[in-house]
């Protein structure tokens, strides 16, 4: 028995270069192709893990699009997850969540869904779908495992879940050495943007077109394919789309960095310069004249030679006290601040006497 599961399609959101339409064409030309492949291999079942859309302020007319699409397969199965729900207060759940001013709850939308019999939402109030003849059972999980009993009579039991789970309690993410992870055959998750594989049968499926600069090498948008009929464990894979836009956080720290960055694949690349010695200000120029709609450098990108230590111990600190994927973001941030501080001294000598730099 195979699924597809993806996640964070982020239908509506600004991406940068692309925009708003930019993203939502290639979201929903991608969408195509996956049903498209879902429908010649005879998959059944394909799981959406929250947050699809980018927002509940969203006009109803992209929503109604959205379904529309999947309601032309009729032989296919669509398991949809808001991205969060409304039961606790610790949920990071301001894209679509289902709150009480959630796009799901509009009438034309739930009206949708109650005339498709092969579209189903699960929420809080009905977190389970259920298909006998199948052996399938789909249980919804909100920043949470899911809170339901397992249905008698299916083969297969997928927890499909959006919010913080692995081994990070710093980052209060959820367990999967909770006992309760052990109920499911697998379990399909959301929240964070790019795939990773957390057990032998749990998986985050990443953002399934990227929008947002990531770290050199993990921009990739995709899906995962799953075979639940794989014993001892489910055969997860992911399947990466070449021609979908990387948007990448580069350094250009040595020559080696530079020649990297010149054989990147700019028709898919778009790059947001960092960090740079000042040695390579030059060529940094030439490049960016070469390919304009494909570069960005930030203000505060420029490292003269000598504060070269201070970078490198600075993104040891955030690497320890910061999420991964938000890492490149605080870093920007405190550079700017301390390029542009009237206390840059003070903020200097703290850093020092508190870390040593």
């Amino acid at each position: 028995m195979k699924l597809y599961h993806l996640s964070d399609l982020h239908l509506g959101v600004e991406s940068p270069f692309l925009g708003r339409a930019g993203h939502q064409r290639m979201v929903m030309r991608k969408l195509r192709e996956v049903i498209s492949r879902a429908r010649e291999e005879d998959v059944k079942f394909v799981v959406l893990a929250g947050d699809i859309f980018d927002s509940n302020a969203l006009s109803s007319s992209l929503v109604l699009e959205f379904l529309e699409l999947l309601s032309e397969a009729k032989d296919v199965n669509f398991i949809l997850l808001p991205g969060g729900g409304n039961a606790h207060r610790e949920e990071v759940s301001g894209h679509d969540a289902y709150t009480e001013n959630s796009l799901y709850r509009r009438l034309e939308v739930k009206s949708y869904f109650d005339r498709k019999d092969h579209l189903f939402l699960l929420t809080p109030e009905d977190p389970v779908a259920v298909f006998r003849e199948e052996g399938m059972a789909f249980y919804g999980g909100f920043f949470d495992y899911p809170k339901t009993r397992l249905a008698e009579g299916v083969s297969y039991h997928v927890a499909v879940m959006h919010g913080a789970f692995g081994e990070r309690p710093e980052f209060k993410e959820k367990s999967l050495k909770d006992e309760r992870a052990l109920a499911y055959d697998y379990l399909a998750l959301g929240h964070y943007h790019r795939f990773k594989m957390l057990s032998n049968k749990a998986a985050y499926s990443g953002a399934f077109i990227q929008f947002e600069f990531l770290p050199y090498r993990k921009g990739a948008s995709g899906y995962v394919e799953v075979d639940l009929s794989i014993s001892p464990h489910p055969q997860i894979a992911y399947r990466a789309f070449e021609d979908a836009p990387r948007f990448i956080y580069f350094k250009v720290l040595s020559d080696k960095d530079l020649e990297k960055l010149k054989t990147l694949d700019f028709e898919h690349s778009y790059v947001k310069i960092t960090g740079y010695l000042e040695d390579f200000r030059d060529d940094l120029e030439e490049i960016k004249n070469r390919y304009p709609d494909r570069i960005r450098i930030d203000e505060a990108a420029e490292i003269k030679r000598e504060a070269l230590i201070f970078v490198e111990a600075l993104e040891k600190i955030l690497e320890k006290k910061v999420p991964e994927e938000l890492r490149e973001e605080v870093k920007e941030v405190l550079l700017y601040g301390l390029k542009i501080s009237s206390r840059k001294s003070d903020f200097e000598r703290f850093l020092r006497d508190k870390y040593g730099l």
